[in-house]
């Protein structure tokens, strides 16, 4: 399925702030930096609850997490036409205490003051934020600085040439098309993922038509990590099958330079903290090694698979942004550049 982070950061635009980031808002009396501390802070709580090991890997830690998410929330608000607020920021990071881990993770039932903001720039009108939009929608193509607003995508719609699929929507790894996960008992394989904490388990294997069922979230409970006669771990909580001993295991983190990947000879699972595996091949029993996110401004490979991978390597909100030279860059989109 889908990432979770590109859920975190949409909410956060979605709840938005106020039309200047130094400015109160005059309908709520928060200001627009306290909502967006709030906001943020909300959202990765939420994170290290209910996606640990997204969390683990996207940022590090849950300071970073808030810092970057802030930005996110701070860098909408002086978008022309925005409809959001700090009124609504403040109120979506209150509703966050009520926000049950399986809606979050799976995109359903999203608190009502966390719904997506819609502002007054048109259908083919300039943006950087969903909240610009009379849709509620900005479409950007990966590599792309701006969008346009654009209709919501709908179950089916391609997203190889976008950074999302919406607020409620996910991007398929294998067919690149939006849809809405599939539920426990549900039918799943190539374009429809299983919801979180299942696993469509295939006889057939991977890609094949299955059944979703609920994954193993209790280490040392007996997985098959083929997915063809039984689910596989959690991978959202840091679980993953051992092929040796076929029980879930912790996974464990690693830095930057450090080995990383599936020792299928060993039986352990090495994951990246704050990174990506480089070079892993389980096929041929080779071993990654852990590179660091790209910094702002730091050179990047612009992704090739439409919103399952829109940060390529960079720490998000950053997206990997051609030039007009040529060169690709991870940059942190600011209000007003898109004209």
């Amino acid at each position: 399925m889908g990432a979770f982070v590109p859920l975190a950061v949409s909410i956060a635009l979605a709840m938005g702030c106020s039309a200047k980031a130094s400015s109160t808002d005059v309908n709520s009396g928060v200001s627009a930096t306290t909502a967006c501390t709030d906001s943020a802070h909300a959202t990765c709580i939420e994170m290290s609850s209910c996606t640990p090991a997204s969390l683990q890997a996207t940022y590090g830690d849950e300071a970073t997490c808030e810092l970057r998410i802030k930005t996110s929330c701070l860098n909408s608000l002086s978008a022309a036409g925005t409809g959001a607020s700090a009124e609504l920021t403040e109120a979506c990071a209150q509703a966050y205490g009520s926000y049950p881990c399986s809606d979050y993770r799976n995109k359903t039932l999203i608190p009502p003051s966390c719904a997506q903001a819609k502002g007054s720039v048109p259908t083919g009108g300039a943006c950087e934020f969903p909240g610009q939009c009379l849709t509620g929608f900005c479409a950007i193509v990966p590599g792309s600085a701006c969008g346009t607003c654009a209709t919501l995508p709908q179950p089916g719609d391609s997203c190889a040439l976008l950074t999302s699929c919406g607020q409620t929507l996910t991007c398929t790894t294998d067919t690149l098309v939006c849809t809405s996960l599939a539920g426990q008992g549900q039918a799943c394989g190539a374009g429809q993922p299983c919801g979180a904490g299942l696993s469509c388990v295939a006889p057939g294997g991977t890609g094949t038509p299955g059944t979703c069922q609920q994954s193993l979230t209790l280490a040392g409970s007996a997985c098959d990590g083929s997915l063809k006669l039984g689910p596989s771990c959690e991978g959202a909580i840091g679980l993953y099958c051992d092929g040796l001993t076929k029980q879930c295991a912790l996974t464990t983190y690693a830095s930057a330079g450090q080995p990383c990947g599936y020792d299928s000879t060993a039986g352990t699972n090495i994951q990246c903290t704050g990174g990506t595996c480089e070079g892993s091949d389980p096929s041929v029993k080779q071993l990654g090694v852990c590179a660091a996110r790209a910094p702002d401004d730091g050179p990047c490979s612009v992704p090739d698979g439409g919103a399952s991978t829109p940060s390529a390597g960079c720490l998000p909100p950053a997206r990997c942004i051609a030039s007009e030279d040529g060169g690709t860059t991870c940059q942190v989109v600011q209000a007003q550049s898109c004209q």
